[in-house]
């Protein structure tokens, strides 16, 4: 059985696992103050047992400050190095790659945080995401993952 497993990077983002049956595991990313807990992290992963781990680029963002642009890429950094220790496959997206796929049939209108909890709860109708769209795109990019391997 196929277990793939989505990261919505970032200090508020979250860990997703999806597996052949669409069964959902969904972890916040451990953090200690501004920095990810890459030993917890490291944990989560070790527990799962990934095939292969979906993770989204750090972008930075239009009028993000300085500080917000070096803790983004030093977090990405400390995601890439954990799973380089623990030699974990894993293939990083672009957000626009993932979106173009798994946000189809959701109004563009509405916007990209709305579109994905939408498209979430489509895909994930058991799973509650709250208001969370970290959550509901961690599981997208883990369901994209799942879908094109």
């Amino acid at each position: 059985m196929r277990n793939v497993c989505g990261i919505d990077i970032g200090l508020k983002g979250f860990i997703a696992f999806i597996n052949d049956d669409h069964l959902l595991e969904l972890h916040p990313i451990p953090v200690i103050g501004n920095t990810i807990d890459v030993i917890e992290f490291s944990s989560i992963l070790r527990a799962a047992h990934p095939e292969l781990i979906y993770l989204e680029k750090a972008e930075c963002r239009p009028g993000q400050n300085i500080k917000a642009t070096l803790t983004c890429g030093t977090n990405f950094g400390m995601i890439l190095g954990a799973l380089a220790v623990l030699r974990l496959p894993h293939i990083v997206l672009e957000c626009r790659k993932w979106q173009a796929a798994m946000l189809l049939g959701t109004e563009q209108s509405l916007g990209s945080k709305a579109r994905s909890l939408l498209a979430a709860a489509r895909i994930f109708p058991d799973t509650d995401f709250g208001k969370n769209d970290n959550k509901s795109d961690a599981a997208l990019i883990a369901y994209y993952g799942l879908t094109h391997l």
